[in-house]
């Protein structure tokens, strides 16, 4: 079976599933992904669950089980190791979007990481990154920002390590999900983009501002749409915690803890600051969002200066 070397989040990692957003790597392998591997199953599922289009079950011995329904089984073990048991008809493209998605997200969670859902940008040496519900704009903001000369980090899944000094995230891949109408505003050829079915999103496939590196997170947004003027509010104490908890979804589903979640933004927020972005659907604002932005890096720490392009 053909094997990749790829790098994401910080990692090697040896795979038996192509996974094009991926970038190349080079080195020993710190995470494996395994296909089938020989003499080994599926757990079954319980009786009553097998309709269910995502079943996850946890194991005493620091392994999570992962039942994506017309996709297949993942194995999470002990952070470094996922074995994929596909359906019989799942495409590889579908397959490997799961694993680089659900798979590494739980693969994450294992290694300590806390994953938000979000899209990150390097702004001087640092990062910024942006969480919000749904359609809240996160990686239109983002898109906005690097057609400006600002590199991306991530998009959808941001991974910040908080252990062992400040609180850092760590690079994904250069690929973004987008809407058809994110697309069309920002002058992407939608029909070119690659086609992330079932998602009603197409992924655009950036080969520079990609920042490849982790970077202290200094500041976060949290997006909402709003009728009025774009506006910005820090957010502090218990309001701050409870704005962020929702965006933390990835320990939601894999902690056997309930408490987890909310201990994790707690210490986040006491040491990141969160602002509340509100801002208008309108295309138009775009320049005026990144003023606001820009102003808002220079009042703090965070520096306004545009990025070099990494490749």
């Amino acid at each position: 079976m053909q094997r990749y070397t790829y790098r994401a989040y910080g990692l090697t990692i040896q795979s038996e599933v192509e996974i094009p957003a991926f970038l190349q790597g080079t080195g020993p392998a710190q995470v494996q992904l395994r296909v089938n591997p020989t003499g080994q199953s599926a757990l079954a599922l319980p009786k009553g669950l097998a309709s269910q289009p995502i079943v996850i079950q946890r194991s005493p011995s620091h392994t999570l089980w992962i039942h994506i329904q017309n996709v297949g089984c993942l194995r999470i073990q002990s952070g470094h190791l996922i074995d994929i048991f596909p359906e019989p008809e799942v495409s590889p493209r579908l397959l490997g979007m799961t694993v680089a998605g659900m798979g590494m997200s739980a693969l994450l969670y294992q290694r300590g990481v806390l994953v938000l859902h979000g899209s990150a940008v390097k702004v001087g040496n640092q990062a910024v990154l942006f969480v919000g519900q749904s359609g809240a704009g996160k990686s239109s903001v983002a898109l906005a920002l690097h057609q400006a000369g600002y590199s991306i980090l991530t998009d959808d899944l941001a991974a910040i390590e908080t252990h062992g000094g400040p609180p850092t995230l760590l690079p994904a891949f250069p690929q973004m999900r987008l809407t058809q109408a994110s697309a069309q505003a920002f002058q992407l050829d939608w029909p070119r983009l690659q086609d992330l079915s079932p998602l009603p999103k197409r992924g655009f496939q950036f080969t520079s501002s990609f920042c490849a590196d982790p970077l202290p997170l200094t500041r976060i947004y949290l997006l909402q749409r709003s009728q009025d003027d774009i506006t910005l509010q820090q957010l502090g104490g218990a309001e701050s915690i409870m704005a962020l908890l929702p965006h933390a979804e990835a320990m939601m589903l894999f902690s056997a803890n309930r408490q987890a979640p909310l201990q994790a933004c707690s210490q986040l927020i006491q040491r990141v600051p969160l602002t509340l972005l509100s801002r208008p659907w309108d295309w138009q604002a775009w320049p005026h969002l990144l003023l606001q932005l820009q102003q808002d890096w220079a009042r703090g720490t965070t520096s306004p200066h545009r990025c070099r392009e990494e490749s």
